[in-house]
Formats: structure tokens, sequence, C-alpha cells
């Protein structure tokens, strides 16, 4: 899907379902495509990525919006990490 989404000059995320992340500064994430909260508390949230899993760890780390396809996470961010399955 990736292969096809670079001939088709297409972004890889939305053409084959990848999780796809922004960070604003240090305080504000958004994350699309996400599969669901794994874990979470306010130092540390795990979100199933599909084939990995994403750890944000940082302080007074809050989920401000949810839906099916997008999570915005606030709060002071320090890390966003990827674990392999």
């Amino acid at each position: 899907m990736e292969k096809t989404a670079s001939l088709l000059d297409l972004p890889a995320d939305a053409f084959a379902g990848l999780t796809h992340i922004e960070i604003i500064g240090s305080k504000e994430l958004l994350i699309e495509n996400h599969k669901g909260i794994l874990e979470y508390n306010d130092n540390e949230v795990k979100l199933n990525g599909g084939k990995t899993v994403i750890r944000i760890t940082g302080m007074r780390l809050t989920v401000a919006s949810m839906n099916e396809n997008e999570l915005r996470m606030v709060g002071q961010i320090e890390s966003v990490s990827f674990i392999g399955l």
C-alpha cells in the first residue's frame, strides 16, 4: 500500500490507513487512524497504532477530544515513542 501511495503521489498514511501524528509545540498532540487507548493516566498514554503501540509520556496529559478516527491530547508532552508488536 505504501509503494502504491508513493507511485500515485498520495500521502501514505491516508492511503494505507497508517497512523498520522501531529505535535504542536510541546502542549498538544493530534493522532489520526489510531485503534484505541490501551493505557491512560496523566503521565503516560499508550495507544494501539495497528502494527505498533504509540507511547506518549509527559505531565498532566488529558484527552481533549476523541472520536472513531482522531484523538487530541493536551498537557506537557515530553516524548512520543513506538513499540513494535
